[in-house]
């Protein structure tokens, strides 16, 4: 879900709650909004961490997105994990 720096639901987040009403008719699916403020920021910074040359992080937007998503589960996976360990 894009949330704006103030928590608050960004432009994108009707077409983003349309989206999930279409989700909700074709899967019984628990659908859990998540968000995904500073993922891409977070992406950037890791491959630059990995030393992929600034040219590669520019050009290869699939990649960029790819790992943002990576790092929005991991999220989410880290905080099912707190929530069953207490």
């Amino acid at each position: 879900m894009p949330f704006n720096l103030k928590g608050e639901k960004a432009q994108k987040a009707q077409e983003v709650e349309r989206f999930i009403e279409l989700l909700k008719g074709v899967t019984t699916a628990e659908i859990i909004p998540w968000d995904e403020r500073f993922t891409t920021t977070m992406a950037h910074q890791t491959m630059l961490d990995m030393g992929t040359k600034r040219g590669e992080r520019r050009t290869n937007k699939g990649r960029i997105d790819a790992m943002a998503a990576a790092i929005l589960l991991q999220s989410y996976l880290d905080s099912r994990k707190r929530s069953l360990s207490c």
